[in-house]
């Protein structure tokens, strides 16, 4: 795709020699984060110049979505005021997700352009409105930051992943065991992942007590790029190039390649 405010890059080696996306392109552990979205998603973005960050409930992962069982002593039981205590701390908590590169810096090197953060395939069918959408890429160190500017307690990191599931992660224990089980919760089991879900190479960043209606954070001097998924409709470039312009990352504009 050749459009005015887009670069063409239509070769892995034109891709690999750019600045942001290519062979000098900095690690995401100190340079990019990926945020797949919608177009229109994109514009109110843009529009605002916020991304929002949701609730567990809107997780995908039913781990992170659904309410616990209480247990004592491996069997259920109900905690009455501590299980609503509980509920209603999860209720506080507000999340947003990034995608981070994944594989090592020589594979990168390689041309292995799908260990980028912006080129996961599977990330563009599931949340790139099946490859129609684009991706903003952000600058991690900025939009750590003006999350931490919210006064409320502020975790970011790489989601791990394991292989098999940890029960004691779904579970809420003794009343008086509340504080220790809900550090774990924040600080550990939240960036903890089943193995299935590797391949989103997830950074998130979680913030706790939040008792407003909508959280967001200012991400005008955050964002270092856009790209459009390869079925981006042809007619809607210009909105795309709106974006672009709105947060001047004209010349860090470009479509994904398969």
């Amino acid at each position: 795709m050749a459009t005015s405010g887009f670069v063409a890059m239509v070769t892995i080696q034109q891709w690999m020699e750019h600045p942001i996306y290519g062979n000098d392109a900095p690690a995401s552990d100190s340079g990019l984060l990926a945020h797949y979205t919608t177009l229109e998603r994109a514009a109110s973005i843009a529009l605002t110049g916020k991304l929002m960050f949701g609730p567990l409930r809107n997780m995908n992962d039913p781990r992170e979505s659904l309410r616990r069982e209480s247990i004592r002593v491996g069997r259920i039981a109900d905690f009455g005021d501590h299980r609503e205590k509980w509920e209603a701390s999860r209720d506080r908590v507000r999340v947003a997700c990034f995608t981070r590169d994944s594989g090592n810096a020589e594979e990168r090197l390689s041309g292995r352009l799908d260990q980028r953060c912006f080129a996961h395939q599977r990330m563009w069918a599931q949340y790139g409105d099946s490859h129609q959408g684009v991706c903003l890429l952000f600058h991690r160190k900025a939009v750590t930051e003006r999350a931490e500017k919210h006064d409320r307690k502020v975790h970011a990191g790489d989601v791990s992943y394991v292989a098999g599931f940890d029960p004691s992660d779904l579970r809420i224990h003794d009343p008086e065991m509340f504080e220790e089980d809900w550090r774990r919760y924040i600080e550990k089991s939240l960036f903890k992942k089943n193995a299935d879900w590797e391949s989103e190479s997830e950074f998130r960043i979680v913030i706790d007590d939040w008792n407003e209606p909508t959280c967001s954070i200012d991400v005008d001097d955050a964002i270092a790029g856009i790209v459009l998924g390869v079925s981006y409709p042809a007619h809607m470039v210009s909105v795309a190039e709106e974006i672009a312009r709105k947060f001047e990352i004209e010349g860090n504009a470009a479509q994904n390649l398969l």
